[in-house]
């Protein structure tokens, strides 16, 4: 998933295919050289969240700070790359067949996420994305909010707005700032987030199995 941090006027993402584009046609384009016309581009503005999963044909266009979410996953297949070349001047490797093989040719809306307002003690706490693998939250941090990783999955908190500082028990206050990210230990269990001005945070864990 995508939580966009700043996006400059205009700028855009690609999420997903046209409407009607099909194995076929797309193939028949990469060997043409008529990919970005088979794209689905879309205008975002900051604040925004999309959800990416597996199949869905994605990349990122010029002007955007976007904070990432995603499965533990090393597995990329290419098959476009706007024609860049590296800096020997070659370019990077494309996957055309195992890409066209894996693509889910019906994901054709912007995946926009609908933020859900689950938490208002301290924070406003919001659930972005919510699937097997991960769960998303922005936290809007304005007192002191009560946190418990359950021993089940470590936290990460990544502040894109404002400052604060994280505590565990007896253990000393440690500050998180725009532009960090901490990593909370699942084995730490309960913490607290307390905000010293606008904080704004993205928190992601992984959830309990059978909870998503």
């Amino acid at each position: 998933m995508w939580y966009i941090i700043h996006a400059e006027p205009g700028a855009k993402i690609i999420s997903g295919l046209q409407p009607g584009v099909t194995r076929e046609s797309l193939k028949r384009a990469i060997e043409e050289g008529r990919v970005e016309a088979c794209l689905n581009e879309i205008e975002v503005r900051a604040g925004e969240c999309y959800y990416t999963p597996a199949g869905r044909v994605h990349a990122i266009g010029a002007g955007n700070i976007i904070c990432e979410v995603q499965q533990n996953s090393d597995v990329t297949y290419r098959f476009y790359d706007w024609n860049r070349v590296d800096v020997s001047g070659q370019p990077r490797e494309l996957h055309v067949e195992k890409s066209l093989d894996v693509i889910d040719y019906n994901a054709t809306d912007d995946a926009r996420a609908e933020p859900r307002l689950v938490h208002e003690d301290g924070a406003r706490v919001w659930e972005l994305v919510r699937s097997p693998y991960f769960v998303a939250e922005k936290l809007e941090v304005s007192g002191r909010l009560a946190s418990d990783t359950k021993g089940e999955s470590f936290h990460i908190l990544s502040c894109f707005q404002g400052q604060g500082e994280v505590r565990s028990g007896g253990n000393a206050a440690v500050p998180i700032r725009k532009g960090e990210s901490m990593l909370i230990p699942c084995a730490l269990g309960r913490y607290e987030v307390a905000a010293s001005g606008g904080l704004e945070i993205l928190r992601s864990y992984v959830p309990a199995k059978g909870a998503a």
